[in-house]
């Protein structure tokens, strides 16, 4: 007898973003925690000083945008597509990092219409861009509809992928 495969449902996503983050205030904390590893993580490499690190927040009502951007260590090309797309794994450590469950990220989903992810590595001439089309990823996951989607179906369809040239001393993460 073979073995069933394993189904993971599209409402798990649901759970770990409006379940867990019903206060839009929350992904502030969120993004600006995850900022704060990065920047601990370019320090302890030698990639700025302390005085040089910076969290930039933009907020911007007319056009309904708010950037959290800061001049951390930035992820590699290599990595930043799983990691930002994967759910529930964190290469972060558990009582050092601020963040370590690899969810915080997904708070928005909630939130925002779009939310896009820019990061670049120092040494790289590459900036990878990842984009939630949290709209889409919301009414796909609404209760009674698309039954035939589970979570990996959700995600093909929602998050897309792309990579441009970037300055090769950069180092940052956008959201």
């Amino acid at each position: 007898m073979s073995e069933p495969q394993i189904r993971i449902g599209k409402h798990l996503l649901e759970s770990i973003t409006t379940g867990m983050y019903d206060n839009p205030l929350c992904i502030f904390r969120e993004y600006i925690q995850n900022s704060t590893d990065a920047i601990d993580l370019a320090i302890s490499n030698g990639l700025i000083t302390s005085d040089l690190a910076r969290i930039d927040v933009h907020v911007a009502p007319e056009q309904k945008r708010i950037i959290i951007e800061d001049n951390g260590s930035g992820l590699s090309s290599e990595k930043a597509l799983m990691a930002l797309k994967n759910i529930g794994d964190s290469d972060k450590i558990f009582g050092k990092d601020a963040g370590f469950r690899g969810i915080g990220r997904l708070g928005g989903v909630s939130y925002c219409n779009k939310l896009t992810f820019s990061t670049s590595s120092f040494s790289e001439e590459i900036k990878t861009i990842i984009t939630w089309d949290c709209k889409k990823l919301r009414s796909l996951i609404k209760p009674g509809l698309y039954k035939e989607y589970d979570l990996f179906k959700v995600l093909d369809e929602c998050v897309s992928f792309r990579q441009e040239s970037e300055n090769r001393d950069a180092h940052y993460f956008r959201v």
